[in-house]
């Protein structure tokens, strides 16, 4: 009987650390809204340089880090520039960096 309340014990404690892992998980990198600041955050910068951004897209490569690309438009050149961008989210999901190439 004492081996069948450790079992349950063990499989409890299982199931609280797996949810406490994936919910913390769950807040942590970037999120739909971070996500959005970003791309603002991109067009601004470019937009001080007197370049319009007529695109940027970012997907998740995970949780912390995201990849794509800004499209922009430069006076004076007829094509579109496209830059490839990626953004990196800090481990406390207060900050985040991000560079386009």
């Amino acid at each position: 009987m004492k081996s069948f309340f450790s079992f349950v014990f063990f499989i409890v404690a299982i199931f609280l650390i797996y949810s406490a892992y994936t919910g913390y998980q769950k807040n942590t990198g970037f999120t739909d809204v971070t996500i959005e600041q970003v791309k603002q955050s991109i067009r601004d910068e470019f937009g001080k340089k007197n370049v319009t951004v007529t695109e940027v897209n970012l997907l998740r490569k995970n949780p912390a880090e995201l990849f794509g690309f800004a499209k922009l438009k430069v006076s004076g050149i007829d094509d579109p520039i496209q830059k490839n961008c990626t953004a990196t989210m800090s481990d406390d999901s207060r900050n985040y960096i991000w560079s386009c190439n």
